[in-house]
């Protein structure tokens, strides 16, 4: 009787466990939007030639490739690519509100950090610095 009892919590265990993460609409892959960022490299050229600071910025996005994974088991990791160069940082995320907290460790002093973005309707934006925001759009469930 206490084998059944045991089987049976462990499959319903199972269950809730998938029926958790599956039914969570923020878990799933989110890619950098590159051509929100060239947009807004390109403002005030008005369809002319880019000039050479914009050439510049442009050709830096090439081989630029960022992307989000939004883990039902509250695990996060963003992956960088930029041409030969790739790497991960590994985490937690939480949403609370419109904001999406990513928890993991400075590359450089491996002390806890936490990066905020606002997310909304499942697009995730960070604003760091004066450069272009970076908006993570979903691509695709886990």
């Amino acid at each position: 009787m206490l084998k059944v009892l045991l089987q049976t919590m462990a499959a319903l265990g199972v269950i809730l466990a998938g029926g958790c993460g599956a039914s969570d609409p923020n878990v799933g892959r989110y890619e950098l939007d590159l051509d929100l960022i060239r947009a807004e490299i390109l403002i005030g050229s008005e369809g002319k030639e880019p000039n050479s600071l914009q050439k510049v910025s442009l050709s830096r996005l090439e081989g630029l490739k960022r992307t989000l994974d939004l883990n039902a088991d509250g695990t996060c990791r963003m992956t960088h690519v930029d041409g030969q160069n790739v790497t991960e940082d590994q985490g937690k995320w939480r949403v609370e509100g419109n904001k999406l907290f990513l928890d993991g460790k400075d590359r450089a002093s491996q002390k806890p950090s936490t990066t905020e973005l606002t997310f909304v309707d499942g697009v995730a934006t960070l604003i760091a610095g004066a450069g272009p925001a970076q908006v993570f759009r979903k691509v695709a469930k886990k």
